[in-house]
């Protein structure tokens, strides 16, 4: 996460910081613009300067966050999937294959299978 939070241009990095400063990362495209006290149209076109956007970002966060609890915490998937903004377990776990190639729950016992 701290590899993240500094990685990336001056926007991004903004972007980021905020993100993970939420308990829940799952602010809008338009709250976060207002957070940084500027127009939703200037966020997207400033993160199009550093070839980005909103939801790249937002998808970072996730998943980094999404990784850390499921190799750090007994929490169900589901509770996870709320944890980093997503309504919809099914939703979260197709996400998660697009990210990893395997479920959740592969994942955790996959990883944590390794560290023994």
């Amino acid at each position: 996460l701290l590899e993240l939070r500094d990685s990336g241009g001056d926007i991004a990095q903004t972007v980021r910081n905020h993100l993970l400063e939420e308990e829940v990362p799952n602010l809008s495209q338009e709250a976060m613009a207002n957070r940084l006290n500027m127009s939703a149209r200037n966020l997207i076109r400033k993160l199009k300067e550093e070839d980005l956007t909103y939801q790249i970002l937002l998808d970072e966060v996730r998943k980094e966050y999404t990784v850390w609890y499921l190799l750090n915490s007994k929490k169900s998937v589901d509770s996870i999937a709320d944890l980093v903004g997503y309504k919809d377990t099914s939703n979260f776990s197709r996400t998660f294959r697009r990210w990893f190639g395997v479920t959740p729950k592969e994942f955790r016992k996959n990883n944590i299978e390794l560290k023994r």
